[in-house]
């Protein structure tokens, strides 16, 4: 392994500039949609429970519909849409928030201009998949021993501010091509081509799944009775 750092060339400051637009319009596009999502769900389920709620309080104080008052029917959605606007506004904030430090990182790394390039062997490669879903996770073996987690989100849309993948290939040599003030890394593949395992299935809580572009801490020969315990 070999690990130096150095100027970026301009072909990595084009794929810094362009990871930086594509974050910005995804962050802004799953902002909105967030909001959008939780306003609706908190309306719909929430006032439901309110009007079932009321209309069998009614109803068990014997109310017929032609005198039953709808006035706390109404302050209550008027109070659960007031709590929805806080939630909304509020995740919103925290949301643009995380975007902001992201964003003067990138920019940071596009400013400065110093990578961090790091060359290294693949030994072994396993895959896993999310169950009837198209999506793998990929776990790298270095010949040092480290486990690098790789997602190919395949036929996925982009969200939560990743870029899609589409079945990217597994060479044998792997330069990744690391922006120290972001962590954002790019990967550079040459050599052998290796062939891709038939995948497990996942069969543990996503919440449990190793993070993608991180390493792995779960011993190379215990991730199949982790991941994808027999039932």
């Amino acid at each position: 392994m070999t690990t130096k750092l150095r100027q970026m060339t301009e072909t990595e400051r084009a794929f810094l500039a362009r990871e930086i637009d594509l974050r910005s319009h995804i962050s802004i596009r799953d902002t909105l949609g967030h909001i959008a999502g939780d306003a609706i769900y908190f309306t719909v389920i929430l006032g439901g429970i309110a009007l079932i709620f009321w209309e069998g309080f009614t109803w068990y104080k014997g109310l017929s519909s032609e005198v039953t008052n709808y006035a706390p029917v109404y302050w209550g959605l008027a109070v659960i849409w007031l709590t929805t606007a806080v939630c909304c506004v509020t995740k919103a904030m925290n949301s643009y928030a995380k975007f902001k430090t992201r964003h003067h990182a990138l920019a940071a790394d596009a400013s400065v201009g110093i990578i961090e390039e790091q060359t290294v062997s693949i030994t072994e490669v396993k895959s896993f998949r999310v169950f009837d879903h198209p999506e793998r996770i990929y776990f790298l073996l270095f010949f040092d021993g480290r486990i690098r987690v790789k997602y190919d989100y395949a036929n996925y849309t982009e969200t939560c501010g990743k870029p899609k993948r589409r079945h990217f290939p597994i060479h044998r040599n792997l330069t990744m091509i690391r922006f120290p003030q972001s962590d954002l890394v790019k990967y550079d593949w040459s050599g052998p081509v290796i062939r891709k395992p038939q995948p497990l299935t996942l069969e543990i809580d996503p919440k449990l799944w190793p993070e993608d572009e991180t390493y792995c801490t779960i011993p190379w020969d215990d991730l199949a009775a982790v991941l994808s315990p027999p039932a």
